[in-house]
């Protein structure tokens, strides 16, 4: 089965990224295939059924939706990237379904066309990742095992990232660097493959064309 395993993906959608870094965790062969959302492939479309990626092409057919993906693949796999407790379990998935919030949160920061808007976002944003840190248990999320909520925050973590390095924008006010758990995470080997190596920019890039706010707090790096 491992063979057969292809992912089909855009390189700079945070919930493919997550479906890969949970391959990559586990170990699972697979290929991944790019495609351009501004342009579908007509096959593409006839196996997304959303036309969203990512779709995951297996033996016995296709699975799309991102949750359901990287829990299909938690299950076939060798790793548990879920607690084994019920209450835990459940627990960590609630926090997941909160990170994919705090990604559309993030599309409407980098959307917002005023600063008003923009600085509404920014607040909600940093109410949100405060709430989460709060729960940590570090190193990782929930101790010293990395799960499949560590892997949804690497994705919203990237982008913090980006925010600091190269525009006038703040989540964590000391930092995402300096974060522990987002350094931890950040330099996990199945995180750093879960990219291109030219993510950073083409996202870069990405930011800049919204014609957004946003574009005015970019600054060139020392």
């Amino acid at each position: 089965m491992n063979n057969t395993l292809k992912l089909i993906s855009f390189d700079l959608c945070p919930y493919v990224q997550r479906a890969r870094i949970v391959l990559n965790e586990i170990g699972l062969k697979h290929e991944v295939e790019y495609i351009d959302l501004k342009n579908k492939p007509d096959w593409f479309l006839r196996l997304s059924p959303t036309g969203k990626v990512p779709v995951l092409s297996t033996k016995e057919g296709v699975i799309f939706e991102s949750s359901v993906i990287s829990e299909y693949l938690n299950e076939v796999g060798s790793g548990k990237l879920l607690p084994d407790d019920p209450f835990l379990r459940a627990t960590h998935r609630s926090w997941i379904e909160f990170g994919s919030g705090m990604l559309g949160k993030i599309s409407q920061l980098y959307n917002a066309k005023t600063e008003v808007d923009f600085e509404m976002t920014r607040k909600s944003l940093q109410a949100d990742l405060a709430r989460v840190i709060s729960d940590v248990q570090s190193p990782f999320y929930h101790g010293e095992k990395f799960q499949m909520i560590d892997a949804v925050y690497a994705t919203i973590f990237r982008y913090f990232m980006v925010f600091e390095s190269r525009y006038k924008i703040k989540i964590v006010e000391s930092g995402i660097e300096n974060l522990d758990w987002s350094k931890k995470i950040s330099g996990r080997d199945s995180v750093q493959k879960s990219i291109k190596e030219d993510y950073y920019d083409r996202l870069d890039e990405f930011l800049l064309s919204r014609s957004s706010f946003i574009s005015t707090l970019r600054f060139e790096a020392k």
